[in-house]
């Protein structure tokens, strides 16, 4: 048996390499169990929120370099890349600030799987499937059952702590708050900005225009106009809702959100408001025209935003979305 120091001087980058197509010893195996969990590569729960993320954006970039990289160099796995490529000779980690060694979860993961393969042959040839998995996955049959696997990641956030946090609404007793992105809410609060607009005349007294009934305010007829030109509009500007409801260029909004410019004193052009998360939904399905008229409705679109605010992993929301696509018998 080779001495405690020699042991610790093993390259462990060489050992990965050779672990594709040799046999290992048991002792040289841990060494490269342990390095490839400690150093597994990046997995991201929720891919848009890294690229939406200046930091996060840099490390997907590099993600998607280096994936290149082992494909045009015809590098099997991570592992014999860094043991070979001089890319890597001076340091195989990333450094502060710099992600340029980044490589994906799933490049890892492929390598592991391909050692295990060839190790099968020598020092786990006695090993069980469901053993390998649970060391590897942390799952067997679908259930998860060692948290401490090599791949294992557990879940960011899970529905049931999210619906811990959500209060109970103000006006319902018993209910639970709808999600920021909900279409109902959405729709009422727009509705509501709506109802609480009032336009007065330009020109004049504003105190007597209010007392004497020439302010103006919209109709139900009218907020629902808005609100249907808001689905097809991303964002609404004052001066467009004024133009909607046919509002004389004579009269303007008597309160004002965000900062008045010079050449724009009745604020016509800052926005109004707009149904964010339903041009978001809406985006996401635009070469899918057939199944957007499908999902198109209140029911459906709060459906979608329940799933994207309780569940925080892709893998997660695509699960999810397939079950309520089958209850609602509609494609999300």
């Amino acid at each position: 048996m080779r001495s405690s120091s020699t042991y610790n001087q093993l390259d462990v980058y060489k050992l990965r390499e050779k672990a594709l197509d040799s046999e290992l010893s048991p002792e040289e195996l841990l060494k490269v169990l342990y390095q490839i969990a400690k150093r597994r590569g990046f997995k991201s729960n929720r891919k848009i929120e890294e690229e939406s993320d200046k930091e996060g954006g840099r490390v997907t970039k590099s993600l998607s370099v280096n994936q290149n990289f082992l494909a045009d160099n015809d590098y099997k796995t991570v592992g014999s890349a860094l043991a070979k490529d001089e890319k890597f000779a001076s340091h195989k980690r990333n450094k502060r600030d710099d992600y340029s060694n980044s490589f994906a979860r799933a490049d890892f993961t492929r390598e592991l799987e391909a050692i295990v393969e060839t190790q099968k042959n020598y020092a786990l040839n006695n090993i069980s499937e469901q053993a390998m998995n649970e060391l590897i996955y942390g799952t067997y049959d679908g259930e998860v059952i060692n948290k401490s696997a090599i791949m294992y990641q557990r879940p960011f956030m899970t529905p049931e702590l999210i619906e811990k946090m959500v209060g109970e609404c103000t006006f319902e007793k018993g209910e639970k708050r709808a999600p920021r992105a909900s279409h109902s809410f959405e729709v009422f609060r727009l509705a509501s900005d709506l109802a609480h607009l009032v336009y007065l005349p330009i020109s004049g007294d504003k105190r007597r225009a209010r007392r004497d009934g020439s302010k103006i305010i919209l109709t139900p007829e009218q907020i629902k106009l808005v609100i249907d030109e808001a689905k097809k509009t991303r964002s609404l500007s004052y001066g467009k809702v004024r133009k909607l409801v046919g509002i004389s260029e004579d009269f303007a909004p008597e309160y004002i959100r965000g900062k008045i410019e010079d050449d724009d004193p009745t604020g016509e052009k800052n926005k109004f408001g707009e149904l964010s998360a339903y041009h978001d939904i809406k985006v996401a399905f635009k070469n899918l025209p057939q199944d957007w008229v499908k999902i198109d409705n209140e029911e459906t679109l709060n459906d979608i935003a329940y799933i994207l605010t309780t569940q925080r992993a892709d893998d997660a929301i695509a699960k999810a979305a397939d079950i309520t696509a089958s209850c609602n018998c509609c494609v999300v």
